[in-house]
């Protein structure tokens, strides 16, 4: 519930403008806030009403602003170290500094998209280092690749 409540002793008193409202729901998550931003035409987390070939939900989950179409968020870097003969791949990207209360980001892996299986292990992530900006975080992820001849990676990210 929202309410507003002013006092109007005359009829001759002025009116009243309230813009630029701040809206604060304890418990609410992610995509609740995006939605009530001004212009959101969509609110479903699999829409993508700015059409940038973007899900609402990642694109405010990785910093994108859900509404515009030249802003997708921040991007997702793979890098490929090695160190004593072992192969690895790093999957960095941005997460939400608070998303334990609202958002899961996981990544999926697989060997052969032609059988279609994905698993959410065997990877580790790295200790964040630092922050982006003060609402996103850089998480890392490691990947020992060392004798697979191919590997796939994709990032889940779900609201809870």
């Amino acid at each position: 519930m929202l309410g507003f409540a002013r006092n109007i002793r005359s009829a001759g008193a002025p009116g009243v403008l309230i813009e630029n409202v701040v809206l604060s729901m304890p418990g609410a998550g992610g995509t609740e806030l995006w939605s009530f931003k001004a212009g959101q035409r969509d609110d479903n987390p699999a829409a993508d009403p700015d059409h940038d070939a973007q899900m609402n939900l990642f694109e405010y989950a990785l910093g994108g602003v859900p509404t515009n179409g030249a802003d997708v968020g921040y991007p997702v870097v793979f890098q490929h170290p090695s160190r004593g003969g072992a192969q690895y791949i790093d999957f960095t990207y941005p997460r939400r500094a608070y998303a334990e209360s609202m958002l899961d980001y996981r990544l999926a892996l697989a060997t052969n998209l032609l059988e279609g299986t994905w698993t959410t292990g065997g990877y580790e992530e790295l200790p964040v280092t630092g922050r982006i900006d003060p609402e996103f975080e850089l998480v890392t992820n490691r990947l020992d690749v060392t004798e697979k001849s191919q590997q796939f990676i994709k990032l889940m990210i779900e609201h809870r």
